[in-house]
């Protein structure tokens, strides 16, 4: 099993990129350890790294699309939406905000996307 690589262009204009080292099949159900996972936004070019919290790199868990650290970045499972996009797990120059633009609760609807996991 190699790395995940998610790429989301979200509707209010966000573009950005979710790396993790592990792969991620949805199977495990659980966190899985990661302190190279990165979220960046093509938008701002800036960048966040799961090292502040590494046993939160990523969750495996098949009710959800990936999930990147505890709460940072969260694709719902048929991967039209962004349900959470916070600062948690993850730290670095990039927000939240940064990342994923101003969601609002309901989260921000996916125009475009592309998994690909190993």
């Amino acid at each position: 099993m190699g790395p995940t690589l998610t790429l989301i262009s979200l509707e209010n204009g966000r573009r950005l990129a979710a790396y993790a080292q592990s792969s991620w099949d949805g199977s495990l159900k659980s966190y899985i350890s990661g302190s190279k996972n990165v979220l960046y936004s093509f938008n701002a070019k800036k960048y966040r790294i799961s090292s502040r919290y590494a046993k939160y790199g990523q969750y495996s868990n098949e009710a959800y699309g990936p999930r990147f650290g505890a709460r940072d970045f969260l694709i719902y499972k048929d991967m039209t939406k962004v349900g959470r996009c916070d600062d948690h797990s993850f730290s670095g120059p990039a927000s939240s905000v940064d990342v994923c633009g101003n969601l609002g609760d309901g989260g921000g609807n996916v125009v475009h996307r592309g998994v690909r996991a190993r």
